[in-house]
């Protein structure tokens, strides 16, 4: 597979990752949000409440995926730090919910999603911080295996 596919591939992932959580805590804000009475549920029904929230994740960790690959490319995953990673994930995963909110509707309310940008926000610094941690054990756990038949990997 080619680097570029490889790299396709892993954004892929992180947005799906991103997404499922994205839609969990969109499904627990809807929730929280009915049961304390707090207002109504943005589009009127959990799903679409889900469905967004789904939306801002998918957005977040993408963009937290494509900030790692274009500033972090020329250094090894031992070089890369879950401080910088949390850092480029806060701004990109506040950032997210302006740009799907723009995109569905042409305009930028920020009054109304600033409380989602500041969740989403902490959602990409977690995403950042821990992909760049898994990534990290995952590779020693694959030379651990290596090493053990006497070999470095596939």
């Amino acid at each position: 597979m080619t680097g570029f596919l490889r790299r396709l591939r892993g954004l892929l992932g992180l947005s799906a990752v991103g997404g499922t959580v994205g839609g969990i805590l969109g499904v627990v804000y809807a929730f929280v949000t009915s049961f304390l009475g707090l207002g109504s549920i943005a589009f009127g029904s959990v799903g679409w409440t889900a469905a967004l929230w789904a939306g801002f994740g998918a957005a977040a960790a993408g963009g937290v995926g494509l900030v790692l690959a274009t500033l972090e490319s020329r250094r090894s995953l031992g070089e890369l730090s879950a401080g910088r990673a949390a850092l480029g994930g806060a701004v990109v995963g506040a950032l997210a919910p302006l740009a799907v909110v723009f995109a569905l509707t042409g305009g930028i309310y920020v009054s109304g999603v600033s409380f989602v940008a500041g969740l989403s926000g902490l959602l990409g610094a977690g995403l950042g911080a821990g992909f760049v941690s898994m990534a990290k054990r995952a590779e020693k756990a694959e030379l651990g295996r290596g090493e053990d038949r006497g070999e470095l990997g596939p």
